[in-house]
């Protein structure tokens, strides 16, 4: 009797024992964002392209894009922030918009100077990443949520300031991450030690105060690792094969990592803004590669989410306004300039020329004005015979697109007082049945863009050309005498 009491206890004991056990498993499980029982592997591959800037070798940068949009492939940039838009002639930022537009790019920031964030104190890197997010702002109309560290070093101080400014992935190597000195990670996960098994991946986490970052590390699957260790053609492209696969054992995804100067032909040791056929061979071959095993994503995919942290407008940011007056009648005619130093000072419409005309003034730099024509004001078509509308009412009072697809492009001239018949470039980056949006490069000094079309809204003819043409005259005279800034 006594021995089966005992055996009863001990029975009961381990009952207890045993829910003690599921319960802290089922904590353990709560502390992620899916539980392991509802955690399926991605099995998938990110591309991600590093140095994304106006000038060095733009051309093998769009040639690269081109890559990637031709096939549908995602592929997350990382920007650097104060270097992309400046001069868009070079195309890089126009292709990049027509990216982002297709829904295959990730802007992500690297940088707003590409500098070295764990050699920075605090206040630096609040400095720092508060100037990258403004400008990818004034890009592409929303800040990012994924931070690139150039060179991929980081410290705890990074983390802090992205905490703050909202974002939450970190993409840095595997190596990295595990040697920062970092108060903020999560421990205890349902993987090994500090990793977690969450977005159908095994990441580490960091808690910043209650806000989350993740952690979307990478082993280093570089071109430029490989031929920094002297490894090209199907060297390299073992070896990124190898450790993309060996990064999907061990978290659930790849990473591989391009920059602009991994397949261009190099000569006397200078890169050349030319592809080299046989470099990017090892970029096909891998990508062909990839694709024939794995889906491909992109870091906010990954994360399910968006990489934009507020809503992306679905026109570009224009946020000032110029009030164009005709016969009476005000237009609001919105725009945005690259260089906060910008100033523009007139705007007029000419029905002679069937243009108009916006003067800046940019003492500093070159820039882009991106500006939004009310068709009701300016419009170019292809059948100049027909009103400005751009659609017909249905009899249940709904709008019908008439002919928009009858568009034809706006002629653009730019003249300058330090740089006469400007060579710019005009890209269409937004249309739809009320406006047409352009992107025009202006050179630094003073300068007058003139847009012409098909049609504009009746005006006084030449009188405001001639008005414009005396105020950029005496505009010129005034800056060069007394080398102070036009007032807007």
């Amino acid at each position: 009797m006594l021995l089966s009491s005992w055996l009863a206890v001990i029975a009961i004991f381990s009952m207890i024992v045993l829910a003690a056990g599921t319960f802290s498993q089922q904590t353990r499980n709560m502390q992620t964002a899916h539980a392991v029982e509802q955690y399926t592997p991605c099995n998938c591959v990110i591309f991600r392209f590093d140095d994304i800037t106006d000038a060095s070798l733009p051309k093998a940068k769009i040639t690269m894009m081109n890559d990637f949009i031709d096939r549908g492939i995602p592929l997350s940039l990382g920007v650097v922030a104060a270097h992309l838009g400046n001069y868009p002639s070079t195309g890089v930022y126009n292709k990049t918009i027509e990216g982002v537009n297709s829904g295959l790019f990730d802007v992500t920031i690297h940088g707003n100077s590409h500098d070295d964030y764990s050699m920075m104190n605090l206040t630096a890197q609040r400095s720092e990443l508060s100037a990258a997010e403004q400008h990818i702002e004034s890009l592409f109309g929303a800040k990012s949520r994924i931070f690139m560290p150039p060179y991929n070093r980081y410290d705890q101080d990074t983390l802090t300031v992205l905490a703050e400014q909202g974002m939450s992935v970190m993409a840095t190597t595997v190596t990295i991450d595990n040697n920062v000195t970092n108060k903020y990670f999560l421990t205890d996960g349902n993987a090994t030690k500090d990793e977690f098994y969450t977005h159908n991946s095994k990441l580490r986490i960091s808690d910043v105060n209650g806000k989350l970052i993740y952690h979307i590390g990478h082993n280093l699957a570089s071109f430029t690792a490989m031929h920094d260790a002297n490894k090209f053609g199907q060297a390299a492209e073992n070896e990124i094969e190898k450790r993309v696969q060996q990064s999907i054992a061990d978290r659930a995804y790849g990473v591989v990592v391009l920059h602009p100067y991994d397949f261009v032909n190099v000569v006397n040791g200078t890169n050349q803004d030319s592809i080299n056929a046989t470099r990017y061979q090892e970029l096909t071959d891998v990508i062909n590669w990839v694709v024939a095993r794995y889906p491909t994503t992109s870091y906010s995919k990954l994360m399910g989410t968006t990489w934009y942290l507020n809503q992306l407008p679905a026109k570009p940011l224009v946020n000032q306004t110029l009030k164009l007056v005709i016969a009476n009648e005000v237009f609001d005619i919105r725009y945005n300039t690259t260089n906060a130093s910008t100033k523009t000072q007139n705007i007029t419409v000419d029905t002679s020329s069937k243009s108009l005309s916006v003067m800046i003034y940019s003492p500093e730099s070159a820039g882009r004005l991106t500006i939004e024509l009310p068709r009701k004001v300016i419009d170019s078509r292809t059948d100049p015979q027909k009103t400005p509308d751009c659609w017909i009412i249905a009899s249940n009072g709904s709008r019908i697109y008439n002919y928009c697809d009858k568009d034809k492009e706006f002629l653009v001239t730019v003249n300058s007082d330090e740089t006469p018949f400007y060579s710019t470039t005009v890209v269409n980056i937004g249309t739809d049945i009320d406006s047409r949006t352009l992107s025009i490069e202006y050179p630094k000094g003073i300068s007058i863009v003139q847009i012409s079309g098909t049609y504009v809204v009746p005006e006084f003819g030449s009188l405001a050309a001639f008005t414009m043409i005396v105020t950029f005259a005496s505009a010129i005279i005034i800056a060069r005498m007394t080398g102070k800034r036009l007032a807007k």
